[in-house]
């Protein structure tokens, strides 16, 4: 790769990486070259331009295009070519906004990590590469993770890969003193302080049109050079940023795999490759940071349209009034194709488009005019606690959960949220049930 090559694909990366505007672009720039040049901004003033009426279509390859191609940086770079130097940026640095003030410790080197962790050195590396160990070995007490098959509504089943104790502790303290440090996208509301399935929803009530959308293999598309990239953008060394991810990032072993007939080879394929746990106490917030350009850019087109986004978790919600509805189709091509060139893929089986005329629903409540709990639901609730008053609540407990009596309290408090005089009614006739 030539040094002009290089010249161009960090530009391109500096320009995708936070706000699509031009200010800041010129402001990120002038960080990357170091130096505030007067061609700087007429140059991203074309390239906003450029771009700017096809905000979904724009990834870094056209960019790239584009700034080869201009005949005004062709003749800059003949000119100046000499004085063009950039920073020391990864190329991988693509998830997070690129200057981020963070209260985060020095953790220069793995001795000092070590010590962060309280783990001896050769801890760390076992447990930093805790992959190999997993696939390698058919001894289950040499594994670092427990792993179960949970079946899903649709029929299919979702592994849960959740460390063990001494690893548990270890990515929590990794979570607790540096991811919980790194501010996430505004459309970001699962996993998160302050932030729940109601503030997810709460966007949307009220609209004429409601989209929800699901990203397939949320956890498990998430490769361990994406959990590296996120490592050494908040500015730590290569060593200790590989140790860290390795912390974070886990390879399911072959015998599990082999468990599930029903998983295609994709699948498999990104099972077998690190990546991260469904189960892990950092997983949650590392996947948020990996999905931070995906919130930027369909926030973004959203806006442009006229509408709202909302992230929780691998759910993406979306609504707006009549002129937005007429284009909900095609708006869902347009996602698709920003996830895609995100590194992530949208489960089209489980799209859905809502008018007003039918309930509109996000995360188990209804939309149309506030955030409500279902009618339909609560009958539903109303009747087993009525029939666990009257036959005993064993007769009810059909699925048999270890804590019945937990998990209808759960419920409770969930209508509570949405509607507090309809589960004022529900406690009433919780506390006749003869426990």
């Amino acid at each position: 790769m030539s040094y002009q090559q290089f010249f161009i694909k960090a530009l391109a990366d500096i320009l995708l990486v936070s706000d699509w505007k031009i200010d800041a672009m010129v402001a990120r720039t002038y960080w990357l070259i170091d130096s505030k040049p007067d061609w700087v901004k007429p140059l991203i003033k074309k390239i906003y331009l450029h771009f700017n009426t096809d905000i979904a279509g724009i990834t870094k390859r056209k960019v790239i295009d584009f700034i080869m191609h201009d005949p005004q940086f062709s003749m800059l770079w003949r000119q100046r070519r000499h004085q063009l130097r950039i920073r020391q940026f990864n190329l991988e640095q693509r998830t997070i906004p690129a200057k981020l003030k963070c209260d985060l410790p020095p953790l220069h080197d793995l001795k000092i990590l070590s010590e962060w962790l309280g783990l001896p050195h050769n801890q760390l590396a076992n447990y930093s590469n805790n992959w190999r160990i997993n696939d390698q070995s058919t001894q289950v007490y040499h594994r670092h993770y427990h792993y179960h098959w949970i079946k899903k509504k649709s029929g299919q089943k979702r592994l849960i890969e959740a460390p063990k104790q001494r690893l548990a502790s270890v990515q929590r303290q990794v979570y607790l003193g540096i991811l919980n440090h790194i501010p996430l996208h505004n459309a970001c509301h699962g996993f998160r302080r302050q932030h729940s399935c109601l503030s997810y929803a709460q966007a949307h009530a009220g609209k004429n049109v409601v989209i929800h959308l699901d990203l397939a293999n949320f956890f498990t598309s998430i490769s361990i050079r994406r959990v590296y990239a996120i490592f050494t953008t908040i500015g730590f060394h290569d060593s200790v940023a590989h140790a860290l991810a390795g912390l974070c990032c886990e390879q399911t072993p072959r015998a599990i795999i082999k468990q599930n007939t029903q998983l295609n080879w994709h699948q498999q394929k990104q099972l077998m490759a690190p990546h991260l746990p469904q189960g892990s106490p950092s997983s949650p917030v590392l996947a948020n940071l990996c999905a931070y350009r995906l919130d930027l850019r369909l926030s973004a087109l959203a806006e442009k349209l006229g509408g709202t986004y909302t992230r929780y978790a691998d759910d993406l919600a979306f609504s707006g009034n009549i002129d937005f509805a007429k284009h909900s189709r095609q708006f869902i091509t347009l996602v698709a194709h920003i996830a895609i060139t995100e590194g992530f893929s949208v489960n089209h089986r489980k799209s859905r488009i809502m008018h007003q005329g039918v309930s509109q629903r996000l995360t188990g409540m209804t939309l149309n005019t506030f955030p409500n709990y279902p009618r339909k639901d609560y009958d539903r609730l109303k009747a087993i606690l009525h029939n666990c008053v009257k036959f005993g609540h064993r007769s009810q407990n059909r699925d048999k959960l270890p804590n019945f009596r937990n998990h209808l309290q759960g419920k409770i408090a969930y209508v509570h949220s949405l509607n507090p005089k309809k589960a004022d009614k529900l406690e009433l006739v919780f506390n006749q049930i003869n426990w």
